[in-house]
C-alpha cells in the first residue's frame, strides 16, 4: 500500500501527531513583536512627546474612555463599585455605567502611577495594535511556517480600517488583540489537550469579554459553533473521550472564574431605569448599525488618499456616525485570501473553515437586510436567525462581526504568500524579492485603511486654569456644565477640577439620568434641544411652577459652579451667556476668547421658616412643551410632585392636565393614599385638578399622578413614528396655597 503524506499543518492531522519542528519560536515571536513596535512608534511618533496633552483620535468619545480609566482607578481607591458612579449625573444618588474594557481599566491602574490618564490611555491603545499584529501572527502559525506569511497577516489584521477607527473612541473595540489570541489557543488545546492548554485556554476565553463585551455574541460564539462544528463533522472521536470533555469543562470553568466577578454587576445586576433604556435601544432596530455591502469594498471616506473619491458613496448610507461603517476589508487581504485558493496544496479542511468563519462573519454583518450604498435590496434571514433572540437584543452592530472575517481572511492571506514563496522562493534573491513585496502589499494595505492620516491621528486636550482654580477649592458642591450637552469633553475636564458634576456622557442614559438634569427648573432653557433659540428665554416661565429664582434652585440642588462652554454651541452661545449673567450676575472667570465662563454660587440654605418647596419626583419624561406660552412636562404611567412642608399646614394644590392619545383616568394620591380619581375623556384637552384640604406634617411628601390605564407610546396611534416614550398626562401651571393648622 503506497503511503499516503500527511500536512502537519492540516488541524485534522496534527491531532494525530505532532506538529513539523519548523513551527515557530519564541524568538521568531521576540522579532515580530519588535517589528510591530518598531511599526507603531513610526505612526505614533508626532504624539510622543504630548502624550499627556494629546489623545489619540479626533476627540468624542475618547475623552470619555480616558475618564473611564480615571474614574475606575478612583473607584478602587473609594472602595466603591466601579460599575455605579455619583461622579456623572451627580444629582442623582448613583447611576450605573457599564465597565466594557474591563481589562484596559485594570491595566490603566499601575500606569496612571507614573502618567496622567491621557497618556495611559494612548499606550493603551498603542499597545493593541502592536499586540494585536503579534496575536495574529501567532495565530497563522498554526498553519504556515513561513514568518513573513505570519508577519503580514498581522499586518493585515491589526493595521485595518476597522482597528483605526475604533482606536478613535472605542477603547474596548479597539481591544482586539485577545480574539486571535482566543482562536490561537483554542486550536493548541484541539491539537494538544492537556491541563496546561486548558488553563491557557480559559485565560484566553476570559480575556475576550474583559476586554469588550461585544466580542462574545459577535466573534466567540460564531467562532466556536463553527469550529465545533466542523470538528464534529471530521474528528467525532475528540468528543468521545472524556479526559477531551473533562478538559474543556474545565477551560470554561477557569474563563467563568476569571470574568465572571468583574463583569456581574455591570451586566447581570442591572438597574431597572438602566434595563429601561436597554430595552427602549433594543426597540430602534439595527439598521443604523448594519454592515453596507459597498462599505466592505470601498475605502472609508475618512481615508486621507481614497475618502475624496468615496465620500459621495457613503454621504446615503444609513448608519448614525461614520465610526460604524469602518468595515472595508482591504485590496491586498482580499486578494491574498483569493489567492489562497489558487494553489492545490491549500484547498483543504484547514482553509475551507476559514473560509466558511469569513463568509459567515460577512453575511451577519450585513444585518437583517442587504444594504447597498444605503439602500435597501432584499431581506436577509441570516442575522436574525442568529441574533434575534431576547438575549442578543442589547446587541445592536451587526457591523461589528467584521471581525470575524478579518481574522479569516488574514489567516488566508498567510496561506497565499506561504504557497507562492514555496512555489517561486527557490533562491536567495527571489525570497529577498518576495519579502520585499509583502512589504509593499503592507504598505499599500496601511495607505487604504488609514484614517485620517497615515498617522495616528490626535485631538490636543487643552486644560483651562479655569479648572484649577475649582479643584483647589476642597469644599462640597457639584459643578454644572452648560449648554446641557451630553459631550464626553465635560468628562474629561472633571479629571483635573474633581467635581462632581449635573450631566455628562455615558455609552447608555437612562430616562432617569437624563430627566434628574432637565427636570430641574431652568434648565431647559440650555438643552439646545429644547430652548426656544434665537428667542429670549426670559419671556418664559422657568417651570411649570413657580421656583424663586434661578440661585435658590442651584441651592436646593448643591450646585456650586456654573460653566459656561462658549464653543459648545455657536448659535445659542450669545443669549445663554447673556441669560446666565442675568441670573447669577459676573462672573469670576471668563478667558479672553470667550469659551470658558464661569460662576461661582454661594450655598446657603435655600428656605425660610413657613416656605413650602415643590420639584418634580420620578416618573417624568425629560421633554419640556411650550403651548400658549405655558410651560408643560409629561408625566408617564406614575409622575411625582414633591411636597416640603416646614411646619404643620393645610394645603392646596392645583394644576392642568391634559390625557395623550386616548381617555384616561387619573388618580391621585398623597404620601400613597388615594385623595382624588378624575376621568378625562376627551385626548389633549386641558383641565384643572384640584386638591384641597391636604394635611401636611413637616418635612418631605409625595403627590403621587397615577393613569390607571397606563401610558402609550406614539406608534400606537401614529405607526410611522419611532419615539420609544410612553407618555400618559401633559401637566402645567402646578401652584400650591398654603395656611398654618
Amino acid at each position: 500500500m503506497t503511503a499516503v503524506p500527511i500536512d502537519a499543518r492540516a488541524p485534522e492531522a496534527v491531532a494525530i501527531r505532532p506538529r513539523r519542528q519548523t513551527r515557530l519560536t519564541r524568538w521568531h515571536g521576540a522579532v515580530a513583536l519588535c517589528m510591530y513596535t518598531v511599526i507603531v512608534l513610526l505612526l505614533a511618533y508626532p504624539l510622543f512627546p504630548r502624550m499627556s496633552s494629546t489623545i489619540i483620535g479626533a476627540g468624542g468619545d475618547s475623552f470619555y474612555e480616558v475618564w473611564s480609566l480615571w474614574w475606575f482607578k478612583r473607584a478602587l481607591a473609594l472602595d466603591t463599585d466601579p460599575a455605579h458612579t455619583h461622579a456623572i449625573f451627580a444629582l442623582l444618588p448613583s447611576i450605573q455605567i457599564f465597565s466594557d474594557h474591563y481589562f484596559d481599566d485594570v491595566l490603566a491602574v499601575p500606569l496612571q502611577e507614573f502618567m496622567t490618564p491621557a497618556a495611559a490611555y494612548n499606550t493603551i491603545v498603542l499597545s493593541s495594535f502592536i499586540l494585536g499584529g503579534l496575536t495574529m501572527y501567532l495565530l497563522a502559525g498554526e498553519f504556515v511556517d513561513n514568518h513573513v506569511a505570519c508577519f503580514t497577516a498581522g499586518f493585515l489584521y491589526t493595521f485595518s480600517t476597522f482597528h483605526f477607527a475604533r482606536a478613535e473612541g472605542h477603547l474596548g473595540l479597539s481591544t482586539l488583540e485577545w480574539l486571535p489570541f482566543f482562536a490561537w489557543r483554542v486550536f493548541r488545546f484541539y491539537r494538544r489537550p492537556s491541563f496546561g492548554h486548558a488553563i491557557i485556554g480559559g485565560v484566553s476565553l476570559a480575556l475576550v469579554p474583559l476586554s469588550e463585551i461585544y466580542y462574545v455574541p459577535y466573534f466567540v460564539l460564531p467562532f466556536l459553533a463553527l469550529f465545533v462544528g466542523s470538528k464534529l463533522a471530521t474528528d467525532r472521536q475528540w468528543f468521545a473521550r472524556p479526559r477531551n470533555l473533562g478538559l474543556s469543562c474545565l477551560a470554561l470553568a477557569v474563563a467563568v472564574l476569571i470574568a465572571g466577578p468583574p463583569l456581574a454587576s455591570s451586566f447581570l445586576k442591572i438597574d431597572p431605569d438602566m434595563e429601561a433604556a436597554i430595552k427602549a435601544e433594543a426597540q430602534q432596530g439595527v439598521a443604523p448599525f448594519s454592515g453596507d455591502l459597498m462599505a466592505f469594498v470601498l475605502p472609508h471616506a475618512e481615508n486621507p488618499l481614497f475618502g475624496a473619491a468615496t465620500t459621495p458613496i457613503y454621504a446615503h448610507m444609513q448608519s448614525h456616525f461614520p465610526v460604524e461603517e469602518s468595515v472595508f476589508l482591504g485590496y491586498p487581504t482580499l486578494l491574498l485570501a483569493l489567492a489562497a485558493f489558487m494553489f492545490r496544496r491549500n484547498r483543504r479542511r484547514a482553509t475551507l473553515f476559514w473560509l466558511a468563519v469569513a463568509l459567515s462573519g460577512f453575511v451577519l454583518a450585513l444585518g437583517p437586510e442587504l444594504l447597498v450604498a444605503g439602500h435597501a435590496v432584499v431581506g436577509l434571514p441570516f442575522y436574525n436567525a442568529v441574533f434575534g433572540w431576547s438575549l442578543f437584543s442589547s446587541f445592536r452592530a451587526p457591523n461589528r462581526l467584521v471581525i470575524l472575517p478579518l481574522t479569516a481572511l488574514a489567516i488566508l492571506a498567510a496561506y497565499a504568500i506561504e504557497s507562492i514563496f514555496m512555489q517561486f522562493g527557490r533562491g536567495r534573491l527571489v525570497r529577498l524579492a518576495l519579502t520585499a513585496t509583502a512589504i509593499l502589499i503592507m504598505a499599500v494595505s496601511l495607505a487604504e485603511n488609514a484614517m485620517e492620516s497615515v498617522l495616528f491621528p490626535s485631538f490636543p486636550l487643552p486644560i483651562p486654569p479655569l479648572y484649577g482654580q475649582i479643584a483647589a477649592d476642597k469644599g462640597n458642591g457639584l459643578l454644572l456644565d452648560l449648554p446641557l450637552s451630553t459631550t464626553s469633553a465635560y468628562n474629561y475636564y472633571q479629571i483635573v477640577h474633581n467635581k462632581a458634576i449635573v450631566e455628562a456622557f455615558a455609552p447608555r442614559i437612562s430616562n432617569r439620568a437624563i430627566a434628574s438634569v432637565l427636570n430641574v427648573p431652568y434648565l431647559w432653557q440650555f438643552d439646545p434641544a429644547h430652548s426656544p433659540l434665537g428667542k429670549e428665554p426670559s419671556v418664559l416661565p422657568a417651570d411649570m411652577y413657580a421656583t424663586g429664582g434661578f440661585r435658590k434652585v442651584m441651592r436646593e440642588n448643591h450646585i456650586k459652579y456654573v460653566v459656561f462652554h462658549g464653543d459648545a454651541d455657536s448659535s445659542a452661545s450669545p443669549w445663554m451667556r447673556q441669560l446666565l449673567e442675568k441670573y447669577l450676575g459676573r462672573p469670576f472667570y471668563a478667558d479672553a476668547a470667550g469659551i470658558f465662563t464661569a460662576w461661582r454660587v454661594e450655598q446657603r440654605s435655600s428656605s425660610t421658616p413657613g416656605q413650602d418647596v415643590l420639584k418634580l419626583g420620578l416618573g417624568w419624561l425629560p421633554t419640556v412643551g411650550i403651548v400658549d406660552r405655558q410651560l408643560q412636562r409629561v408625566v408617564q404611567q406614575d409622575g411625582q410632585i414633591i411636597v416640603s412642608a416646614a411646619r404643620p399646614e393645610e394645603a392646596s394644590l392645583r394644576f392642568s392636565a391634559a390625557p395623550y392619545f386616548r381617555p384616561l383616568t387619573m388618580v391621585i394620591r398623597l404620601d400613597g393614599r388615594v385623595k382624588k380619581t378624575i376621568g378625562f375623556t376627551t385626548p389633549f384637552v386641558w383641565r384643572t385638578v384640584n386638591l384641597t384640604s391636604l394635611v401636611l406634617a413637616p418635612g418631605v411628601h409625595t403627590v403621587g399622578i397615577h393613569a390607571l390605564e397606563g401610558c402609550s407610546t406614539a406608534s400606537q396611534y401614529i405607526p410611522t413614528n419611532r419615539d420609544p416614550r410612553c407618555f400618559s398626562f401633559a401637566v402645567r401651571e402646578v401652584s400650591i396655597v398654603r395656611r398654618t393648622v
